[in-house]
């Protein structure tokens, strides 16, 4: 059974509204057809495209223009509007002025050959899954000394990289330390810090991360020095390794799309102090491959972490929870509502939070809790996620918390090296 409708969407296409076409509905599918709309146009019959297909027509960077446009305007939605288009354009899939058409990598429809994505083909049962042994951190401050301390705990070769020889002593300082607190608690014996130190070598040369498996990031919260430093990796490391960030919350594909193994370039989130906080973060981008993400989960479970996967969105999961709570906590004692005392007393004694909010600002550091903040209020435009006045002003007078000696409290000294 069949009846006349008309095409619509060609004129939106640029062909005219002159140029519709009589459509034939199959409101009854015979046996191995699907009800569709098929335009009559002679002997070829084409279905009319779905959105995804739509979008590669136009081009995704055009999509990306509208959610721009959208975004710019006031919104309650808390996520922002076409994420997925964003991150398409960043990697260059521009719809059908590329080859690399967004179906291929939503499986909207098959390709050139059968698959149902071009980007996250899954390795076959029995495929070998790569074995981790050398690790190489760049970055020994907190972060970095304590993700080194935890892949040399598990007898993983362990090279840490810093920028001079200062920082790179400090950072040795940092780990000598925590291994001789877990010495002095009964965690770890003399032979197994002697152990460790042996497996922990630490250099200025990022040449010597040739030999590395996985390559973790762990420098400040910058893109531009991210972006550098995984170029610089990218030509270095071996083509089977793994390019890993640390980031909280820059968009992974920002730093993938410099490499020419975005397929290999994951986020792994680890929680300050990373020898303590047993949760990993794992972000997938929108070009990480099954196999990286397999492969870097089973890194994370040899470290005797617990995996979250997140997607590739400003916050992951862990800050796009924790920073409206934070935000809160700031605009309750900057109006006068309560004593910081009573704020984090109340989280702490009401809700079971090991520390209240302001104090756990001071531990994660007043400018990294500020950078965190503008970059989720860039990418959604949500009050929630915008720093309170205070906040930035804390940090422009260096109040940053337990590191600088002074933040929502006072400190007798900020933390040794």
């Amino acid at each position: 059974m069949e009846r006349a409708v008309v095409d619509h969407t060609r004129g939106a296409r640029g062909q005219g509204a002159a140029a519709q076409n009589p459509l034939t509905v199959m409101t009854e599918p015979c046996d191995g057809q699907v009800g569709t709309l098929l335009p009559e146009t002679g002997n070829q019959v084409e279905p009319l495209v779905g959105p995804g297909v739509e979008i590669d027509e136009y081009g995704v960077d055009v999509g990306h223009g509208v959610a721009d446009h959208q975004r710019a305007r006031p919104s309650d939605t808390p996520h922002g509007d076409l994420q997925l288009a964003g991150e398409h354009e960043v990697v260059a899939h521009q719809g059908h002025r590329t080859w690399l058409w967004h179906e291929l990598i939503i499986g909207v429809r098959e390709g050139a050959r059968s698959r149902q994505t071009a980007l996250r083909d899954k390795p076959a049962a029995g495929d070998p899954v790569m074995q981790i042994n050398t690790v190489g951190i760049v970055g020994a401050g907190l972060m970095g000394s304590g993700i080194a301390e935890i892949c040399a705990r598990q007898g993983l070769r362990t090279l840490v990289a810093e920028a001079d020889e200062e920082q790179l002593a400090a950072g040795r300082r940092r780990v000598a330390a925590s291994l001789h607190r877990a010495r002095e608690r009964g965690k770890l014996s003399e032979e197994e810090v002697d152990q460790i130190l042996h497996d922990l070598r630490f250099t200025i040369d990022l040449d010597e991360f040739a030999e590395c498996d996985i390559c973790i990031e762990a420098i400040v919260e910058h893109l531009p020095a991210k972006t550098e430093l995984f170029a610089r990796l990218d030509r270095i490391a071996p083509r089977h390794a793994i390019l890993a960030t640390n980031t909280s919350s820059l968009p992974i594909i920002e730093i993938a799309r410099v490499t020419s193994r975005p397929e290999r370039v994951i986020g792994t989130h680890f929680f300050n102090p990373a020898p303590v906080m047993k949760l990993l973060e794992v972000v997938r981008s929108i070009a990480t491959s099954d196999e990286t993400l397999d492969e870097t989960r089973r890194f994370g479970e040899l470290l005797g972490k617990h995996i979250i996967i997140a997607q590739d969105r400003g916050g992951f999961i862990v800050n796009l929870l924790l920073i409206p709570f934070l935000t809160h906590a700031v605009r309750l004692y900057e109006s006068g509502f309560a004593t910081r005392e009573d704020i984090d007393e109340g989280m702490r004694l009401g809700c079971g939070h090991p520390m209240g909010p302001l104090e756990l600002l001071d531990y994660i550091g007043l400018d990294t809790a500020l950078f965190v903040c503008d970059s989720l209020y860039e990418e959604y435009a949500n009050a929630d996620y915008a720093p309170p006045p205070l906040l930035r002003r804390m940090v422009a007078a260096g109040y940053l918390g337990r590191k600088s000696g002074r933040g929502f409290y006072e400190y007798e000294s900020s933390p040794a090296d």
